[in-house]
């Protein structure tokens, strides 16, 4: 149940980074609140952010017992390999 709570708890916060990234006017809430709306540097280290949070997530929901371990691997292994492919 905990692990439940707390992916739901980093999907409300990965929804609202990514309404950041996209440039809507919520900024003051994340980052320090220094910018109204991110500048595009900040837009990118909420996209990471995003991707980190969604990990997170996933870890959490196979502590709980609600994602088996071998789909984990298999989802480390396709985002590993398209981090190789972003820097080729």
């Amino acid at each position: 149940m905990f692990s439940i709570s707390g992916a739901v708890i980093f999907g409300v916060i990965a929804t609202m980074t990514i309404l950041v990234a996209f440039g809507l006017p919520l900024g003051e809430f994340t980052m320090g609140g220094q910018h109204k709306i991110l500048p595009k540097k900040f837009r990118v280290m909420a996209v990471i952010s995003v991707a980190i949070q969604i990990f997170a997530m996933i870890i959490i929901l196979q502590a709980g017992g609600f994602i088996p371990c071998a789909c984990l691997l298999n989802l480390l292994n396709i985002f590993v390999s398209s981090l190789q492919l972003t820097y080729l």
